[in-house]
């Protein structure tokens, strides 16, 4: 049996507020009112049950929040610039150089930061 119900799930709180705002009782269809309000939960049965969470590591977290700055772009020339950055840089330095010589790791180090500061 159809109640008539809808569910609309939202990816920022914010927006729940802009659609009651927008179209609580608002008509759909001529003599067709809706009713529109946040969710209500409620737990079912008698004892809570924690849901398992997924462990997502810092490169992943990065990636995700990189992907919905994105998405809610208000243009595409800000979404285009906006994603997780990652350089692999292969021969910089020779290891047996830098085995005991503090001063050149604190200078490649300072090299590294300074140009990926001025490229990105």
């Amino acid at each position: 049996n159809n109640k008539g119900d809808a569910l609309i799930s939202f990816e920022n709180i914010e927006s729940v507020e802009t659609a009651i705002e927008m179209l609580h009782e608002s008509n759909i269809r001529p003599d067709c009112k809706i009713t529109v309000s946040p969710a209500e939960f409620a737990m079912k049965g008698d004892e809570y049950r924690e849901r398992k969470r997924q462990k997502i590591d810092a490169v992943e977290k990065k990636r995700i929040q990189a992907e919905n700055e994105r998405r809610f772009a208000w243009n595409e020339e800000q979404a285009a610039s906006v994603g997780l950055k990652i350089v692999i840089l292969k021969h910089l330095f020779n290891p047996e150089e830098t085995k005991d010589n503090d001063r050149l790791v604190q200078e490649i180090e300072v090299d590294v930061l300074t140009e990926v500061e001025q490229s990105c």
